[in-house]
C-alpha cells in the first residue's frame, strides 16, 4: 500500500516545489528517482504515510489511556506493552476468549499485551507500525512550506503538500482550514508540541479527508476544550484532549492518551475503486487517426479519478501519456504515424489505486491532411464562365472537394450552405476547370477541403471572383504568336453568335459591339486578360434595350493591338 500510494501521489502532484530546488538538490532528487524506479519503486513527498496494522486503531498508545468523563470512542483502543490495567475510565469487560474487552464507552474492542493470543503479538506488531509510521513522516524532506505563520497557523487556509516547523504549532480558537480533494495528502512535521486552543476547529474543504491528514509531533499534543481536531496524530510523547473535544482522527502517541469526556471516530475506510472498463478504442483497433484520438473508458465504483497510460510498450516500460483526469476519456494529440501503441486505465480514490484494466492495442495511420492553401481565382474579375480553380497540394491528401457559392455563408460543418452552392465536386487532382459555365457577371466564392484515410481537413478560405461574359479559355498553356480577332460564327445570327480572339500578351482588354451609328450596345469583355485564345458569346437577348435586325460592329482593344469586324443580326 505504501507503494501504491507514493505512485499514486506522483501521479497527481506533478512535484509542485521542484521550482524551489537548488541545482544540486533538483540533481541528487533525479538520481534518487531513478534508482528508486530501477527497484519497481515510485517517489513523491506528497505521498501517503502507511499506518500499517496502527491505522486499525482509534487510540494506540504505549503506556496508557484513561478517560474521565462520558468518552465515546468509535473504533479500537490498543495498549502495548503496558497491559490492560493501564487502561483506565472505561469499564473493560473481558472477552470469554480473553483476546479483547469492549466497553460501553467504545464502539469496537480493546486490546492490550497481556491479553490471549494472538493479541501479544498483533500488539506489538501495530506499536512498531506506528513507530515506523512516525519515522517516515518524519524523514520527509523537501517541504513545501518551511515555519509558516511562524508556528501560528491560526486563519490560515493550508494546501495539501508537507509542512515543517522546527518549533512547536498553535492553532488558536480562530482555527485553521485545511484545503483540498479527497486524494490530497497533508504532512505536518512539529518539531516540538502541537496546541490546539479551547474552542479551536480545524475545518476540511473541498473534499479534504481527516484519513489523508497526518501530524507527526515530536512534543506533546494537547487538544483544548471543546476544540475540533481532524487527522492523524502521530505523536512521540503524550496525546492530551480536555473536556468536550473531539477528534475525527487517529490518536496514535508513544506514551500516553488522556481523554476528559471527548469523541474520537476513527475515519471511514475507503473502498479501492473496482477496475475500469476500456470502451473505445477496441482492443486492436486499427487505422486510427493519430491527429486527435479520444480514449473512453467506463467509470468505476468509488474512483475519484483516474490514471491513463499511454505507451509504445506492451510492459509500459516508458509513457507516451501517464496522466490523472477526473473524467472518463482522454483526448491525445501528436500521436506518431503508422506505429502501434497500448493503452490502460485504472482508477483511484483517497484509499488508493484499482488494479490495471486489460491492455488494449491500437495501431495509427496517417494524420488527416492539411487545409489546403488556395492559389486562383483569388479577387480576380471577368474570370472565364468555365473557370479554372487551382491550390496546393496537402500533405497525404488524397482527394479535395471543391465547392463554388453565389453567397459566402457557412454551415455547422464548414461547408457553404446548400442553399447558395452552384459547384460541388470531388477530385484527386489540385485543378479543376468547369464543364458547365458559370453565370455571366457574377460574384462567386469557392473554397476546398483535403481528405485522406486520417480523416478531412476544415475547407480553405473562401476567396471571392467575379466572372466576365468569356466562357472559355481554349489553351491556357499555348501562348498565341500574334494579336487577332476572328470573325464572328454563326454570321448572320440570331439570336447568339460566338466571337473568338488571341492575345498574344497580357493587358486590359475590352471587346464591345457598335450600332452603324458608332454607339456601343454592349460590353462582352473589359478589364485585364492572360495571353491565350478566348471564346465569347454575343447574345442578342441579354443586352439592356431590344436590337433590330441590321449590320453592327464588333471591336478588339488589346494595348496598342484594334481590330474591328462586321457582324448581321437578322431576326
Amino acid at each position: 500500500m505504501f507503494g501504491k500510494f507514493m505512485e499514486f501521489l506522483m501521479i497527481i502532484n506533478k512535484n509542485k516545489s521542484a521550482a524551489l530546488l537548488s541545482r544540486r538538490a533538483h540533481f541528487f532528487c533525479m538520481i534518487l528517482t531513478v534508482a528508486l524506479m530501477v527497484h519497481g519503486v515510485t517517489f513523491s513527498q506528497s505521498s501517503t504515510v502507511d499506518l500499517g496494522t496502527a491505522g486499525n486503531f482509534a487510540i494506540l498508545a504505549k503506556t496508557g489511556v484513561s478517560t474521565t468523563g462520558v468518552t465515546a470512542i468509535t473504533g479500537n483502543i490498543g495498549i502495548s506493552p503496558a497491559a490492560a490495567s493501564l487502561v483506565t475510565g472505561f469499564g473493560l469487560i473481558a472477552d470469554a476468549t480473553n483476546v479483547f474487552a469492549t466497553s460501553s464507552l467504545v464502539t469496537g474492542k480493546i486490546y492490550a499485551s497481556n491479553y490471549a493470543p494472538p493479541t501479544p503479538t498483533n500488539m506489538t506488531a501495530a506499536i512498531g507500525d506506528m513507530q515506523t509510521a512516525y519515522t517516515d513522516a518524519a524523514g520527509r524532506t523537501l517541504p513545501d512550506s518551511t515555519e509558516l505563520g511562524a508556528g501560528d497557523i491560526t486563519g490560515k487556509t493550508i494546501p495539501h503538500g508537507l509542512y515543517k516547523w522546527g518549533t512547536g504549532v498553535l492553532i488558536s480558537a480562530g482555527g485553521v482550514t485545511i484545503s483540498g480533494s479527497a486524494t490530497d495528502i497533508w504532512i505536518f512535521q512539529v518539531a516540538n508540541d502541537l496546541t490546539v486552543a479551547n474552542g479551536a476547529i480545524v475545518t476540511l474543504s473541498g473534499g479534504a479527508l481527516a484519513s489523508n491528514i497526518f501530524w507527526q509531533v515530536a512534543g506533546q499534543v494537547t487538544i483544548g476544550t471543546t476544540a475540533q481536531m481532524k487527522g492523524n496524530i502521530l505523536c512521540q510523547t503524550q496525546i492530551a484532549m480536555s473536556n468536550g473535544a473531539t477528534l475525527n482522527g487517529r490518536a496514535l502517541a508513544q506514551t500516553a492518551v488522556t481523554l476528559n469526556a471527548n469523541t474520537v471516530v476513527i475515519p471511514a475506510a475507503i473502498a479501492i475503486p473496482s477496475v475500469p472498463v476500456l470502451v473505445y478504442p477496441g482492443n486492436k483497433a486499427v487505422s486510427l487517426r493519430s491527429d486527435t484520438l479520444n480514449f473512453v473508458w467506463k467509470s468505476a465504483a468509488t474512483a475519484t479519478g483516474y490514471n491513463f497510460q499511454l505507451s509504445t510498450s506492451s510492459g509500459f516500460s516508458s509513457f507516451v501519456k501517464n496522466d490523472s483526469t477526473a473524467d472518463t476519456s482522454k483526448k491525445v494529440t501528436s500521436l506518431s504515424h503508422m506505429t502501434k501503441y497500448f493503452w490502460r486505465i485504472r482508477g483511484y480514490n483517497g484509499g488508493g489505486f484499482s488494479a490495471f484494466s486489460t491492455v488494449d492495442s491500437l495501431t495509427t495511420i496517417v494524420p488527416a491532411s492539411a487545409t489546403p492553401l488556395t492559389v486562383s481565382p483569388s479577387g480576380t474579375i471577368n474570370v472565364q464562365r468555365k473557370a479554372t480553380f487551382k491550390w496546393h497540394a496537402s500533405p497525404y491528401a488524397t482527394k479535395y472537394r471543391l465547392q463554388i457559392a453565389s453567397v459566402n455563408s457557412i454551415d455547422s460543418i464548414g461547408g457553404f450552405k446548400a442553399v447558395n452552392v452552384v459547384f460541388d465536386t470531388t477530385t484527386a487532382d489540385t485543378i479543376t476547370q468547369l464543364s458547365v459555365p458559370l453565370a455571366s457577371s457574377t460574384m462567386f466564392y469557392w473554397h476546398v477541403d483535403a481528405s485522406d484515410t486520417g480523416g478531412t481537413s476544415d475547407y480553405s478560405s473562401a476567396p471571392s471572383f467575379t466572372t466576365g461574359v468569356v466562357l472559355l479559355v481554349n489553351d491556357l498553356n499555348a501562348v498565341p504568336s500574334r494579336f487577332e480577332l476572328s470573325q464572328n460564327y454563326p454570321n448572320p445570327f440570331n439570336p447568339s453568335t460566338k466571337i473568338n480572339y488571341s492575345l498574344q500578351q497580357a493587358g486590359m482588354v475590352s471587346l464591345r459591339v457598335y450600332n452603324v451609328l458608332g454607339q456601343e450596345v454592349a460590353t462582352l469583355v473589359n478589364g485585364r486578360q492572360e495571353a491565350g485564345s478566348y471564346s465569347v458569346t454575343f447574345n442578342s437577348n441579354d443586352v439592356a434595350r431590344s436590337l433590330s435586325s441590321g449590320v453592327y460592329f464588333y471591336r478588339l482593344d488589346a494595348g496598342s493591338f484594334v481590330s474591328t469586324k462586321k457582324l448581321i443580326l437578322m431576326k
